[in-house]
């Protein structure tokens, strides 16, 4: 008999977002809680394990003994798809956990979120029915993923993908990876008190400026939209992508961000014959990960 419904786990550091799916692409339930990643109740892992336990638990009909499970996670999946190998500085006590053993479920399958992303949109969303597609999932850091002939492309370690690394300013600052002056420090959300001096301390006080003509705020989030606009540029240069979606908190700025993204575009973009690239936002926007690791529970079975 055919599985129909799938559970998606999105688990990151700021919430927890669970669905169940039907294979149609129906979302007939879904839930949000707060991780907390630096709150009393996570400070230790058993307090996002046990949400997630319970999230799970929540989504699953009572009927049904079990069902398919995506997680979708920050980091680097191991070849079986078991577990996040590697994680580093963030959600202490997420890699190696095994996570069908601790739901005592037997089709776990642990993917890396903006990867996730990608297969919902792909599958059911601004990227059905493109075979070369890649993603940028813009939050408090920056994700990435990409398709080559409508294959998602993982490469060794399950490394591949990871935009936000790309070093755009040899001599800055380096990043968790140990990459100096990457995409993710000029564009997430997690670095916005340090491009502004102090004077903002996320990306929605920076936007709410700039709509004000605040001087210090034009000058950062243009900056910002400069240096991300030729990492995308880079990455068309590399993959030759027929689209690529932007999704995350981010573009919620609407045309403060994709009016001047896409002036900076016209500057730095190779358009050989004057083909440009297409890049909208992402249709999935906080379930993206969840729907795309129920995505992927479907494609394991």
């Amino acid at each position: 008999m055919e599985e129909n419904l799938f559970i998606g786990i999105d688990f990151g550091g700021t919430n927890i977002k669970g669905v169940l799916l039907h294979r149609d692409g129906e979302i007939l339930q879904e839930l949000t809680r707060k991780t907390n990643d630096t709150g009393d109740r996570f400070q230790n892992e058993k307090g996002w394990k046990e949400a997630i336990a319970a999230m799970v638990k929540a989504l699953k009909p009572s009927d049904m003994a079990t069902l398919p499970i995506g997680i979708a996670a920050p980091g680097l999946s191991t070849p079986s798809h078991h577990c996040i190998a590697y994680m580093p500085g963030r959600l202490a006590g997420l890699e190696r956990l095994n996570w069908g053993q601790f739901l005592d479920e037997k089709r776990v399958f642990v993917i890396n979120d903006a990867k996730a992303a990608l297969l919902a949109e792909h599958k059911f969303g601004a990227g059905r029915g493109i075979d070369n597609l890649a993603m940028y999932t813009l939050g408090t850091g920056v994700g990435g993923a990409f398709l080559i002939d409508g294959k998602l492309h993982q490469g060794w370690l399950n490394r591949a993908g990871h935009f936000g690394h790309i070093s755009l300013h040899p001599f800055g600052e380096t990043g968790i990876t140990g990459m100096p002056g990457t995409v993710e420090m000029a564009i997430g959300n997690y670095q916005i008190k340090e491009r502004s001096r102090g004077r903002y301390t996320n990306t929605d006080e920076l936007v709410q400026a700039y709509r004000q003509r605040e001087p210090l705020a034009t000058l950062v989030w243009l900056e910002s939209l400069k240096d991300f606009a030729r990492g995308i540029c880079s990455v068309i240069n590399v993959l030759s992508p027929q689209l690529v979606l932007l999704g995350g908190g981010i573009t919620k700025a609407g045309d403060d961000f994709f009016l001047p993204l896409r002036t900076f575009l016209d500057v730095y973009e190779w358009r050989p014959g004057g083909a440009a690239t297409l890049v909208r936002p992402a249709q999935f926007e906080h379930l993206a990960g969840a729907v795309g690791a129920a995505c992927f529970a479907m494609q394991k079975v």
